[in-house]
């Protein structure tokens, strides 16, 4: 996710842990680790929930310091995921 602060114009990075359909979470840091990771298998009710965290959660350390390790406050983060859908008949 991006961010600029808008009192400083500086901009922020925050890296996500993304938790796919096999339950492991990943880090969308590494790219070719998550590309083509599966994030949704969609149910008979077609219906499906995934998670997400910010990584800084994992470096407590760096929290109220100027890194993009920290959630910076003030600061209003936006992202997207684009993924692509894909039928195949039923095994």
């Amino acid at each position: 996710m991006t961010g600029t602060n808008e009192e400083t114009g500086k901009n922020y990075l925050m890296t996500l842990q993304i938790k796919g359909t096999s339950g492991e979470f990943k880090s969308g840091a590494l790219e070719k680790q998550i590309k083509g990771m599966e994030l949704a298998s969609f149910t008979a009710d077609g219906t499906m929930n995934y998670e997400v965290y910010p990584c800084s959660q994992d470096y407590p350390q760096y929290e109220g310091k100027d890194s993009n390790l920290a959630i910076q406050k003030g600061v209003q983060y936006s992202a997207y995921i684009d993924y692509g859908i894909a039928l195949v008949d039923q095994q």
